[in-house]
């Protein structure tokens, strides 16, 4: 569903009031939302990024934000860039094949010691005997391949486990990432989630393991969770029982389902059976589900790190990672020890994030303390739109030509740019007309 969304700012000697508008287009209404919130004035450069006095000086200048082109947004990357797995972590999303090694038809996790978890889809209709599992990142070129002796699949859900003919930790250095052991609960939709597998890429072909971090959008009936490629990346053919991986605060790394479908562009919304609606059918077969523990630190240090979006701090502390996710009010930032969870008010930028955000072509977005804006479309002809999770909202290659966010009128549609795409809106459907509303909205339904 399709959102335009504009910031108007009031500024006074002390605070800014931010107020968000979302304009909701559908069928037969519109919805329109307002929010909003007033905190400390930012700090703010290069707000001459499409005001007077401009020059390609002052545009380079403030590119500190990477400039993508369309080649930039990807589907997925070669390591995982929201949950935090060692290498011998990486190991234990696997591929699944039938008949004679190599390759992989599909996708899975190594549970436990010899336990491998996947798709009922992948493996209905087939004895255990005709599977094999792949490890390695390459599954045409892997690091072992081990034989299936015993499947069981959920009655009712698309889930299934595969019993190895031996524990690969005997011949290379692979651990489990466990099932979660938990209830998934609605509270949870918006955190990131990372998916893997060995399915196709955007090239058209399987060229081995990729990882995507993705929002937890909902859930749907049929025991499923459903993750949101946001248009611009996912899962794809081939990554069927793939795990989606979350972070979890006391656990580590931890498998939440199994991939069941997705969407056919391979960049929207995908189904995963949620592995925390089979807790029993699992433990029956795999054994009891490991519980919280110490999580190793691995890459992140004491002083720490923020989440692109500013929810969660992240540090090591004594050897163990600590995971902060910050509250109503809170947002990761800089104090005394490093990145952590502090008052939105103490925050040099404010709410302001190095995720970002887009104003119609304008860019925000925090760095190093300091709130910087530029003007995609007056800086090279380029427009502002969410990359992905990892990088946020930058100036990608511009796909509206010359449609604005403000938009046009072509004759009683409604036509705009939003999210580097032309979206339309038929004012008859509605009974209204298309027209000027105001510079903040543009052109729009009246």
């Amino acid at each position: 569903m399709p959102d335009r969304i504009r910031q108007q700012a009031e500024r006074d000697v002390d605070v800014v009031c931010y107020e968000l508008l979302m304009r909701i287009p559908l069928r037969a209404f519109v919805v329109v939302i307002a929010l909003a919130a007033c905190v400390p004035a930012p700090v703010v450069e290069g707000q001459g990024a499409g005001a007077e006095g401009e020059g390609e000086g002052e545009c380079s200048a403030l590119s500190d934000k990477p400039s993508l082109g369309a080649s930039a947004v990807y589907f997925g990357t070669r390591a995982p860039s929201h949950v935090i797995l060692d290498a011998a972590q990486r190991l234990a999303v696997v591929g699944v094949g039938e008949g004679q090694p190599p390759g992989a038809s599909c996708s899975g996790t190594l549970i436990t010691d010899d336990v491998v978890l996947t798709a009922t889809h992948c493996t209905q209709g087939e004895a255990a005997t005709r599977f094999y599992v792949t490890f390695g990142a390459d599954d045409f070129d892997p690091e072992l391949v081990v034989d299936v002796v015993e499947k069981t699949e959920h009655p009712e859900l698309d889930i299934a486990m595969l019993r190895l003919e031996f524990a690969p930790a005997t011949r290379i250095d692979v651990r489990p990432i466990p099932a979660f052991g938990e209830s998934l609960v609605e509270a949870d939709e918006g955190e990131i989630f990372e998916q893997a597998g060995f399915g196709q890429t955007e090239s058209g072909e399987s060229n081995g393991l990729f990882f995507v971090a993705e929002p937890f959008d909902s859930f749907e009936e049929g025991g499923y969770l459903v993750v949101n490629g946001e248009g611009q990346h996912g899962v794809c053919f081939g990554d069927s029982g793939g795990p989606s991986l979350r972070q979890t605060v006391g656990g580590g790394a931890r498998v939440m389902g199994a991939l069941s479908y997705g969407d056919p562009e391979c960049t929207g919304f995908d189904r995963y059976t949620r592995v925390d609606l089979a807790r029993d059918w699992l433990e029956d077969f795999a054994g009891p589900i490991p519980g919280s523990g110490p999580v190793p630190c691995g890459a992140v240090t004491p002083s720490g790190r923020c989440t692109p979006d500013g929810r969660v701090a992240e540090f090591c502390d004594e050897g163990q990672l600590v995971r902060d996710p910050c509250t109503s009010g809170r947002i990761c930032g800089d104090d005394d020890e490093g990145k952590r969870c502090i008052a939105v008010a103490d925050n040099p930028c404010g709410d302001v994030t190095t995720f970002g955000s887009c104003d119609g072509d304008q860019l925000s977005w925090c760095d190093d303390g300091v709130v910087r804006e530029r003007d995609c479309r007056a800086c090279g002809g380029e427009a502002c739109a969410r990359v992905d999770n990892v990088v946020g909202f930058a100036c990608v290659e511009n796909a509206c030509g010359s449609v604005t966010f403000q938009g046009e009128c072509d004759g009683n549609v409604a036509r705009w740019c939003e999210d580097n795409q032309v979206l339309t809106q038929n004012c008859a459907d509605d009974g209204e007309t298309c027209g000027f509303v105001d510079d903040d909205t543009g052109f729009f339904c009246q």
